[in-house]
C-alpha cells in the first residue's frame, strides 16, 4: 500500500488552483468528486464552505493530512446455516 497514492475521503490538502490568469490557493478535507457541467470536480470542505474545484483548474495539490484509518472489520469466518 505504501507505493500507491490516491486522494482518498477524509485527506486534507493544499490547493493551487486558476482563476483565469490567477492562481489562488485554498485548504480544506477532501470529501469527493462532482460533475459541473462537462467538468469533473474535487469537493472539498473548507473554512468557507464546500469548494467544488475544476479538475483542469488544478495546478498542485499538497497532503497536510492523511486521512483517519478506518477500525478493520473482524472477518466473520464463522460458517451459518440455514
Amino acid at each position: 500500500m505504501a507505493d500507491e497514492c490516491a486522494i482518498v475521503k477524509g485527506a486534507r490538502f493544499k490547493v493551487a488552483f486558476c482563476v483565469g490568469k490567477e492562481v489562488r490557493e485554498t485548504e480544506g478535507c477532501y470529501i469527493g468528486m462532482a460533475a459541473m457541467g462537462t467538468e469533473t470536480a474535487l469537493v472539498f470542505e473548507t473554512s468557507e464552505g464546500i469548494s467544488f474545484i475544476n479538475c483542469s483548474d488544478i495546478s498542485a495539490m499538497v497532503q497536510t493530512c492523511a486521512a483517519p484509518e478506518e477500525p478493520k472489520k473482524k472477518s466473520d469466518d464463522r460458517a451459518l446455516y440455514g
